[in-house]
């Protein structure tokens, strides 16, 4: 075990530190992000001074906390506050448990003293900790986008354009500061989701295939949004021809799902019900309504405390009274019933459904960002554009054999984001996870016009004898075969 984890210590410095375009990412990745102290990228202007916002308990996080503060004081998984979905001191499973155990460690090291509370005397720590984590894991993500940009395209220039893209994408350039505190969870997740790609597409040994499901089995505990990922794994798997891939996509996906189980195992003996969240069926509910627009409705949302405003939910606190405040039902009846609320509303009117459907995938890739209301980004514009004939290209390319067949393992967090999305509701949040590979199929297509043909050929030996190939390879000998394909 200390020789596999030494081995891998050794492979991530190596790569961190000896190689001159990783090492140019990391700089400009933490330079970028050093500006947002003295300029706001959301609104192009200079800030009028050194501004460092230690606000960590907004929105969510609040819950977050309180959770993790419980965990820690010995009251175990417990709601810490008292507002419309969660009471004060019953046990929950509204929010999984992802982000509370890592925000264990952080009030664990700082706020000991104050009784695990977010006190004046220990904010500033949890902030800077929250940063520099965030600002990390910007660089790991970086650094394997460029190489997973390397296999994809052969191309180092291109490779490392679009590695620089990803660095300042709004929803890591202008959110993962200042505005950090709303997107914790869903920046904490896509780096390690790039880096367990490349470690599928490239690594022959099963370690890092165990390592790669342990981190992916952490992702899913804290966006479960993410469940879909090990099972798209094992239906590839089981029609993939190549051994070594199949057993890396079979470890990765079994190895997640033995984390993720204890948690659903643990809801089933506490509130009977196998479940990953008891924020499911309202979620649904959210989507699937008379009055839903697919988009994640703020004032539906804000009017579940005065659900006489709006005709949906006033429908549903007269045939249930105390539903709405909690008042009468615990979270797994709540999520009973508005879950089938919702299948009943989508059996009845399913000429609706067909529309709502489409809205959410169109508001889905509507080239706007998170907190940026209705108006179009720019870079965002551009990559959503060219990542339609990039994609197209790329399939095609494989499915005639240009390109190895495995690589479109990469679109599958983009299919899957896309059937969470049509299930429940579209929220340009949730698209982070899809964001840097639907980057990187933007960059496949725009090598391919001003190069020509893809530089990987049917044959990895190929890209092996390329005078801009790096180690590790783009796919190990024992990887991909011969033929290139993956069915």
């Amino acid at each position: 075990m200390l020789r596999h984890l030494r081995h891998l210590a050794s492979r991530i410095a190596t790569g961190l530190f000896l190689s001159k375009p990783v090492r140019a990412l990391v700089l400009l990745a933490l330079v970028f992000q050093g500006t947002n102290f003295v300029f706001d990228w959301k609104t192009l202007t200079f800030r009028s001074q050194f501004t460092i916002n230690e606000v960590v308990d907004a929105g969510d996080n609040r819950h977050y906390w309180g959770l993790a503060k419980n965990l820690l004081a010995g009251n175990g998984y417990t709601t810490p506050s008292d507002d419309t979905f969660m009471r004060k001191g019953f046990p929950t499973y509204l929010r999984s448990p992802g982000l509370p155990l890592f925000y264990m460690v952080p009030l664990f090291l700082f706020c000991h003293d104050s009784g695990y509370e977010i006190a004046s005397s220990c904010k500033r720590e949890l902030w800077w900790f929250l940063y520099v984590c965030n600002v990390l894991l910007l660089c790991l993500g970086a650094v394997y986008f460029y190489k997973l940009g390397r296999l994809l395209t052969g191309q180092p220039t291109f490779s490392f354009l679009g590695a620089l893209a990803y660095i300042i994408w709004p929803s890591n350039l202008v959110f993962l500061s200042h505005y950090f505190v709303g997107t914790t969870a869903d920046v904490l997740v896509t780096p390690p989701l790039i880096w367990i790609f490349y470690v599928v597409l490239t690594n022959s040994r099963r370690f890092g295939a165990v390592m790669a499901g342990l981190v992916l089995g952490y992702c899913m505990l804290t966006r479960v949004y993410l469940v879909l990922l090990p099972a798209f794994f094992l239906a590839i798997a089981f029609l993939s021809r190549q051994a070594a891939l199949k057993q890396r996509l079979s470890v990765v996906a079994l190895v997640s799902l033995i984390v993720l189980l204890p948690w659903p195992v643990r809801n089933y003996l506490v509130f009977h019900e196998f479940s990953l969240s008891s924020q499911g069926g309202r979620h649904l509910w959210l989507g699937n309504n008379a009055s839903a627009r697919g988009s994640y409705d703020g004032l539906m949302v804000n009017d579940f405390a005065h659900p006489e405003r709006y005709p949906p939910l006033k429908d549903l606190n007269e045939r249930y009274p105390g539903l709405i405040d909690m008042s009468q039902y615990d979270e797994a009846q709540a999520s009973h019933i508005l879950r089938g609320e919702a299948i009943d509303w989508m059996k009845k009117d399913a000429s609706r459904l067909l529309w709502l459907l489409w809205r959410k995938l169109a508001i889905t890739f509507y080239p706007t960002n998170f907190e940026n209301g209705n108006k179009v980004n720019i870079i965002t514009a551009c990559i959503f554009l060219l990542f339609v004939p990039g994609f197209a290209l790329h399939l095609y390319h494989s499915l005639a054999g240009l390109t190895p067949r495995a690589t479109l393992l990469l679109a599958t967090p983009i299919v899957c984001m896309c059937a969470v999305t049509l299930i429940y509701y579209a929220e340009y949040r949730a698209r982070f996870v899809m964001e840097p590979f639907m980057i990187l199929f933007a960059f496949y297509g725009v090598c391919h016009w001003m190069v020509g043909r893809p530089m990987i050929s049917q044959k990895p030996a190929e890209a092996l004898r390329s005078r801009d190939a790096e180690r590790p390879a783009y796919f190990p000998r024992s990887g991909v075969g011969s033929n290139g394909g993956i069915l």
